[in-house]
């Protein structure tokens, strides 16, 4: 089983769960720019994609931030071990399709496997979103804008507490690379605080691929 349920009673955070939870729309977001120029080097010189370079970062930040692994089910909290990553892959007729990627803490081995689903994902037709599925985030590139903020089409009679993640537009400055990252998650199941681990792990992570 990839994961447990969250004891509740001895819950730090449950009075602002049961607070967060009964909001028309609980999820609040913030955007930031990270520097990924060593990443976007380092990708140059392996000849490796910087997509699945960053989407390898984003996804181990995550993973490392326990909170960012909480999801509602019914009146449970579950925790899970590890998330995937369900991503937007684009297509040649200009549409899109939902891919889903499993985390590997080997990036060889996540590389692997992402390849592989992104190549299923552009030679098919199928939309396949991953609505009723926990144990993932949600995310999507537009690397034709550098966004400042963004919001997300959300189904509210769903009850969703998946976290949504997007990057923007890679944006060079002299010897920097910056691509902006705005991150959505449920106020129920994490804070600001959180982002800001997030934002750490995700400096760190980039710069040591």
């Amino acid at each position: 089983m990839n994961y447990c349920k969250l004891d509740q009673l001895n819950w730090s955070r449950k009075k602002h769960f049961d607070f967060y939870r009964k909001f028309s729309e609980p999820f609040f977001g913030l955007t930031f720019n990270v520097d990924i120029t060593a990443l976007y080097n380092r990708s140059k010189e392996r000849g490796e994609s910087l997509f699945l370079s960053y989407l390898y970062c984003i996804l181990k930040s995550i993973n490392e931030i326990e909170e960012f692994r909480h999801r509602i089910d019914g009146d449970d909290v579950l925790v899970f071990q590890k998330v995937g990553v369900s991503a937007t892959i684009a297509r040649d007729d200009k549409t899109f399709g939902f891919s889903y990627i499993e985390y590997h803490q080997d990036y060889s081995k996540f590389k692997e496997l992402a390849l592989a689903e992104i190549d299923r994902v552009k030679s098919s037709r199928d939309f396949n979103p991953s609505d009723n599925k926990l144990d993932t985030i949600h995310f999507t590139a537009i690397p034709w804008v550098n966004f400042t903020s963004i919001s997300h089409a959300r189904h509210f009679e769903f009850e969703d507490s998946v976290p949504k993640i997007a990057c923007g537009k890679i944006v060079k400055d002299g010897s920097s690379v910056r691509m902006p990252i705005a991150v959505h998650a449920h106020h129920a199941l994490l804070d600001g605080l959180h982002i800001g681990q997030f934002q750490q792990e995700l400096e760190k992570n980039v710069n040591n691929l």
